[in-house]
Formats: structure tokens, sequence, C-alpha cells
């Protein structure tokens, strides 16, 4: 998957076509401050110029201000949008600007929304994935949502997906690591020898 910003993402998907590669788009990105309507807006628009896939930031002043209310019915709505039009939808935490009660609350969250995804970081905060925020979203989501969010890209932050069943397809050491810390059975994905 391309990760760019809306605006290119028509482009994005001519020049893409007839490849197996999504193109997905930022929505509220990177500070998640835009208002739920503004976001849902986005995320419709970007799915109508052909976005496979959807990661969308939280309103982290209203998740500061324990506007739980808030944060679910912002994320049910564009969820909703991505379930309805078969996009994966993903939401970031931007975790390094979060206490382990926000990041546990956000998980509560979304456990009940079910996102494809949930994920640690833009890249473009103070810091990016770490093994502790992965193991505790694991242990926090359960199964029902996906974590996307330990490689580190030097623009985009870190990036790694458990598949349905719970596994991490991996390319490196350090994920490796990772896996056998947040003790998540490891596999190989077929095509995915070599650097990053």
């Amino acid at each position: 998957m391309v990760a760019i910003n809306p605006a290119p993402v028509s482009l994005c998907k001519d020049l893409l076509a007839g490849t197996s590669v999504h193109v997905g788009a930022a929505v509220g990105f990177p500070l998640g401050q835009s208002t739920p309507k503004v976001k849902k807006y986005e995320t419709v628009d970007a799915i109508a110029n052909g976005a496979d896939e959807i990661d969308y930031v939280i309103n982290i002043t209203q998740l500061k201000e324990k506007n739980y209310d808030f944060i679910e019915h912002e994320m049910a709505g564009i969820v909703e949008e991505c379930r309805s039009a078969g996009v994966i939808s993903k939401v970031i935490f931007e975790n390094c600007y979060l206490t382990e009660e926000e990041k546990r609350a956000l998980c509560s969250i979304a456990r009940e929304v079910r996102p494809d995804f949930i994920k640690t970081s833009t890249g473009f905060g103070t810091g990016g994935a770490t093994f502790e925020d992965v193991a505790l979203m694991k242990n926090a989501s359960g199964d029902e949502v996906k974590i996307n969010g330990c490689r580190r890209h030097p623009h985009f932050g870190y990036r790694f997906a458990h598949d349905r069943a719970g596994r991490i397809p991996h390319r490196l050491h350090s994920q490796r690591k990772h896996c056998r810390r947040t003790e998540t059975q490891v596999i190989k994905a077929p095509g995915m020898a070599g650097t990053v």
C-alpha cells in the first residue's frame, strides 16, 4: 500500500492500475484536529477518488479531555463509511502523546467499533512505535482488532500488520524480536524475504 495525502489519490490510482498495490489516504493527518464532519467528508471523498484504505488520526485534544463519546462517534462514522465501501479502515493513536490510560481507553473503544487496524503512530510525532506499546495494544484490544505499527520507515513511522489469525508477517530480525516480546506466533509470508 502506498500511503499518501488525499489530493493525489486519483492520480496514484491511475498510475497503479493493474497492480496489486493499494492506495491509502491519510485523513486528519497528521494532527487529527479536523472536525468529525470534515474527517468523514475527507474519507468519503478519498474513497470516491479510488482509495482502498483510510488511515485517520484520532482527535487527541478530545481524548485528553476524556470525551470518549466524541472519540467513539468519530471512529464509528469513519469506520462505517469504510465498511460500507469495502475499504480498509485504520485508526492512528499517536501514542507518543498518550498516557497508558488513554491508550487503553482507545483500545476499548476500538473493540466496540471494530476498525480493521489500530496504529501506534503517524511517524510525524515525537516518537514512533515501541515494543511496550504494541504489547499493550495487543493485550488491550484482544483478537477483535489488528495492530499496525512496528517497522520504522524514515518518513512514515513504524509498520507491521497482524493477520486475522493474530500472526505477524515479518521481514527483519527486529520484528522477530518484537514478535517474541509480544508473545505472538511468527510466520514468514510468501514473497516477504529481503529488506524493506
